[in-house]
């Protein structure tokens, strides 16, 4: 056998999917094994492979295959596909890193597969139709890997599993990430980063960060918002010549630029955010440096090699730092411990994190594509470009410190570095770039879509920057901010707070705090962007509608058994965010019309013996940030409301029940709130009565609405009782006027 015997594949054709490969080692003639049995607690099936080398040189492994087909109940052209790079007709070929979703348009009879780590290798997902359905082949890539003689090495393992419901097998999936690499997340943040701003954008400056820190404090902060990020230009540049050098944003991370933004320093400016209640965060490349430093003078074989010797080069990122080398690592743990604990910066955003992989930057498309990986030379060749990807990032993390929010950006460079990053970072930036403009916009919503199950379970999604300020329309900017909002994604605005109008910047308020909840498509597999986003606590419930065509209105609609409630012999109601208004459910389902690119957020109910509390205008997810259970007792409705001070918060009350509608008659807070200096008013509105809550300073008032001892029944109350009547044979009751 050669020293680098190359295996550019091993296929694995199994039985159809209802099959059971439980527990099974299977021999293959090459003297590999493969490992397939349950996962444990869950509903898939795991691959491995046990590589082996029996031979006295080093065997050189590329690539491993699994090809299973999954049957399908009819033609493949009834069935759609989701992967990173968006949804499609089954009957397509379809190729997709990490996982790859298929299933009817209403998300039924599906299957998901997906690797459920990746170690040593980067996974990809294909599909293609044959005579009894799909075939899918999961792909494992490792660029080089080496085995010594007599070495074994077991590789990651693919999952594959079969569901009713197509979206409750990618959420298991993550589910299954999450548990495998004992993934706990943070509180997610709310904040700021200065990249897009107009003005003051890039790394903004000390005196502009100075003027935004004291207006957030003064305005933000009791809303939740907490993080204020500098951006890329900040670093001492490598080389003076004013700006980007070479073939990226490099520069030197262990120092300021004197002559830059931030004369002061670096530390300086984390402590004028500190003193203002706020966490310092930073951007920086921590894979990509610059070579020409005369910092790494006598050091450049710290730095990742092509087959030539010469230094490997990626697009934008520049020259890669070589994670397999120890020096390397302890250069770079040595300059997060700078950013982190010498200066203060708690969140930090590292970009270009497909150069620590030694991958090609393949920006801005989404597509699976031959990026020729495995063409960088390592310090230590028996390293994959993974596991040398995954030291780099374990060395992050260990040096930054539990208590410091690490947030990737980003997969859309080359989504290799996706299943590489997971269990290590807490959030990750899941789209390209953005801006003020519906077109830029879109592309976030469309990656929000196709990746929502990792988010809340695998880390925070990160959809890039909200915008609100113009050429976005008011329209816009509530759309957007209701997405941010509803989804649950990472919330960090990009724009002049100072400056912006009132009602843009009351879009930035209602989408903060996070609910640290995640709405869920309900038409993943029919619309991109999805249009119809379920958020639900198991007890509330609001439903997002949006129509992402700029150029004509829609009408949304959605079934209400889609929400998983039971509409046998019910009836509804429910309130919308934007306008405050009621919204009529005609029947089992929720129709709204929605101009262009805008949105309808809903909450909703089923009517009850008595008035129920269906909604706030404190946040545009409606009740999930400030208020618990609303308790009844007859007849006072009473709760808690946690009131931003200065800012009154109206609960939104639904008088109509299933015995006619209740009367207001007076609200009230309790003695304590009202000695704080918290008050209440109501009026009654449209089958509702809003219920005005103030108080001076943040606080969580305690509300009662009192009512009328019964409520005025209903013709339909009374119709009903009438049939009734009229089924046992007897007259109309005394006194009922039709």
């Amino acid at each position: 056998m050669n020293a680098t015997s190359r295996t550019l594949a091993f296929v694995l054709l199994l039985s159809p999917l209802a099959a059971s490969n439980a527990g099974e080692r299977m021999p293959r003639p090459d003297g590999d094994i493969d490992l397939i049995e349950p996962l444990a607690g869950t509903p898939f099936t795991s691959y491995r492979r046990e590589l082996r080398n029996p031979g006295a040189a080093d065997r050189e492994v590329r690539m491993v295959e699994f090809i299973r087909e999954v049957p399908l109940d009819a033609p493949a052209s009834a069935y759609r596909t989701l992967g990173v790079d968006g949804l499609k007709g089954a009957e397509a070929p379809a190729a997709s890193y990490l996982f790859l979703g298929v299933a009817r348009p209403d998300a039924t009879d599906g299957a998901v597969g997906g690797w459920l780590t990746q170690e040593r290798g980067s996974g990809s997902v294909h599909s293609r139709t044959n005579a009894s359905g799909l075939v899918i082949t999961a792909r494992l890539e490792f660029g080089r890997l080496r085995l010594k003689p007599g070495q074994r090495v077991v590789t990651d393992a693919f999952v594959l599993g079969r569901f009713a419901d197509a979206r409750r097998g990618l959420e298991a999936y993550a589910d299954a990430i999450a548990q495998t690499h004992r993934i706990t997340l943070p509180r997610i943040p709310n904040g700021y980063c200065t990249w897009y701003s107009q003005p003051h954008g890039g790394a903004s400056d000390e005196k502009a960060l100075a003027e935004l820190a004291a207006f957030c404090a003064k305005e933000l902060t009791r809303y939740g918002f907490d993080t204020i990020l500098v951006d890329d230009q900040w670093q001492g540049p490598a080389i003076r010549k004013g700006g980007i050098i070479g073939s990226g944003p490099t520069g030197n991370f262990t120092r300021h630029d004197p002559q830059g933004p931030y004369p002061s320093g670096m530390k300086a400016n984390a402590d004028q955010l500190a003193r203002h209640g706020l966490r310092p965060g930073l951007w920086f490349t921590p894979f990509s440096w610059d070579p020409r430093d005369p910092l790494f003078r006598d050091h450049q074989d710290w730095f990742v090699k092509k087959t030539d010797g010469s230094l490997y080069e990626v697009l934008w990122a520049g020259w890669c730092l070589d994670m397999t080398r120890p020096e390397a690592r302890a250069f770079l743990s040595d300059a997060i411990l700078r950013i982190t604990r010498d200066w203060g910066y708690r969140y930090l955003k590292p970009d270009a994190m497909w150069c620590g992989l030694a991958a090609k930057c393949t920006y801005p498309g989404t597509a699976y594509v031959d990026d020729q990986f495995g063409d960088a030379v390592f310090g230590d060749p028996y390293q994959t470009n993974l596991e040398a990807y995954r030291a780099g990032l374990r060395t992050l993390r260990a040096a930054a410190g539990p208590d410091t929010y690490i947030a990737a950006c980003n997969v859309a460079q080359n989504f290799r570095s996706m299943g590489g990053s997971i269990g290590l970072v807490d959030a990750m930036r899941i789209g390209p770039d953005t801006g003020a403009d519906w077109g830029a916009v879109l592309p976030n919503f469309h990656l929000g879509t196709r990746l929502y199950f990792l988010h809340n379970r695998v880390w925070h999604n990160d959809p890039d920057c909200l915008m609100v300020r113009a050429p976005l329309t008011l329209t816009q900017a509530r759309s957007f901010a209701s997405w941010i909002a509803v989804s649950g994604s990472l919330n960090l605005v990009s724009e002049w707070l100072p400056g912006l109008p009132a009602d843009r910047i009351d879009c930035i308020k209602r989408s903060m705090p996070n609910t640290g909840l995640a709405a869920r498509p309900l038409d993943l597999f029919e619309n991109m962007p999805a249009r119809v986003w379920h958020l639900t606590d198991g007890q509330r419930h609001v439903v997002g509608l949006f129509n992402w065509d700029a150029g004509k209105p829609i009408t949304a609609r959605v079934k209400l058994e889609q929400l998983g409630l039971e509409t046998a012999g019910a009836r509804f109601v429910g309130v919308d965010y934007w306008s405050g208004g009621p919204v009529p459910i005609d029947g089992a389902a929720l129709s709204v019309e929605l101009p262009p690119s805008g949105c309808g957020i809903v909450a909703l109910a089923p009517l009850r013996d008595r008035p129920q509390l269906l909604g706030t205008s404190r946040h545009i997810a409606q009740c999930f940030v400030d208020v618990g259970a609303d308790q009844w007792t007859r007849p006072v409705l009473s709760g808690t409301c946690k009131v931003v001070g200065g800012d009154p918060t109206e609960l939104r009350i639904a008088l109509a029940s299933t015995r006619g509608a209740w009367k207001p008659v007076a609200a009230d807070v309790a003695s304590a709130d009202r000695e704080a200096g918290a008050t209440a008013s109501l009026k009654e509105d449209g089958g509702l009565v809003r219920v005005t809550l103030g108080a001076p300073a943040n606080r969580e008032v305690r509300w009662s609405v009192r009512f009328a001892d019964e409520p005025v029944a209903s013709r339909d109350t009374q119709t009903q009782k009438e049939r009734r009547v009229r089924a046992r044979g007897l007259q109309s009751p005394v006194g009922w006027v039709p």
